[in-house]
């Protein structure tokens, strides 16, 4: 299958195995929408070069990871508030996905009562996923950011 058909683009795939680089994964598995990605790298190898992908529709359903299992650290909303990426509208985004943080890196900014709280990592590694929308009101206990930890 091309990778034109996939549901993953090659932006995003060059993401992925990036991420894989700065975490030292060897093998990582990803199905989305019917396909599966596989990318492999020997080790020493860079990912980018050395990487292999390839889609294939499963032929029986994925069953747990055999491969490696990432354990990745939640940061949570400590107080009910809006929700925001950055400073201010039209400035860069603290962090991204694939951006390394340490535990007093702020993530995001939590405005309550009209005061605009910065929200620190509180672990160091690579953001892996932003679960919540810039401007949304979050509550207290909700699930803000994922980091693979490096540690």
């Amino acid at each position: 299958m091309a990778a034109e058909d996939s549901p993953l683009d090659l932006e995003e795939i060059g993401r992925v195995a990036e991420m894989m680089e700065r975490l030292g994964l060897v093998v990582l598995d990803v199905e989305r929408s019917g396909y599966r990605l596989r990318l492999e790298r020997r080790r020493g190898d860079a990912v980018a070069p050395a990487a292999t992908a390839a889609y294939s529709a499963p032929t029986a359903p994925i069953g747990p990871a055999e491969v490696c299992e990432v354990t990745f650290h939640t940061i949570y909303s400590p107080m009910i508030g809006s929700f925001y990426r950055s400073h201010s509208p039209g400035k860069p985004a603290f962090v991204e996905v694939g951006s390394s943080v340490s535990i007093d890196t702020t993530v995001c900014i939590i405005e309550a009562m009209k005061v605009m709280n910065e929200i620190p990592a509180d672990v160091e590694g690579v953001v892996v996923e932003v679960l919540a929308k810039d401007g949304q009101v979050v509550e207290f206990g909700q699930p803000l950011f994922k980091v693979a930890p490096s540690k």
